[in-house]
């Protein structure tokens, strides 16, 4: 029969015996987008050191051009898990707003801390029937 310190010793050992990089982690990256006040935040899970998927790509106030209006800027959050390659490398392309608006996105992660691409917003959005931002370059990173 186990004693409890036993049950204990046995579970510590165990522990340090989980490979810790099997397991998958949680992290969240952000950085300027656009220029001016443009921001993205990203959610992404890594295993073994590289980048599996992102859980949640946001954009915020980013800036766009409204054609017949003055300009504008826009925020939103992508629809769905954005999967990574091995190498790194991503890319989405979704339409929301029942179709009146299209939102892209492509990066590429250097490290599971650090990842940049370009993001674009052309569509119907809140204020302007015609929003484009353009390409957008973007960049974010673990703090």
């Amino acid at each position: 029969m186990m004693t409890p310190r036993t049950i204990v010793i046995v579970g510590v050992v165990a522990a340090l015996l989980l490979p810790a990089a099997a397991l998958a982690a949680r992290r969240v990256i952000h950085g300027p987008a656009g220029g001016g006040s443009g921001t993205v935040d990203i959610t992404l899970v890594a295993k073994k050191g590289s980048v599996k998927k992102l859980t949640r790509f946001e954009f915020n106030n980013i800036p766009a051009t409204c054609v017949g209006y003055p300009p504008t800027a826009t925020s939103g959050t992508f629809p769905h898990t954005i999967q990574v390659g091995t190498d790194g490398k991503f890319h989405t392309k979704v339409k929301q707003n029942g179709g009146r608006v299209t939102y892209s996105v492509s990066g590429h992660f250097t490290t599971q801390d650090k990842a940049a691409g370009t993001l674009r917003i052309k569509g119907s959005v809140a204020g302007c029937a015609t929003a484009d931002t353009g390409k957008v370059h973007w960049s974010a990173k673990h703090n």
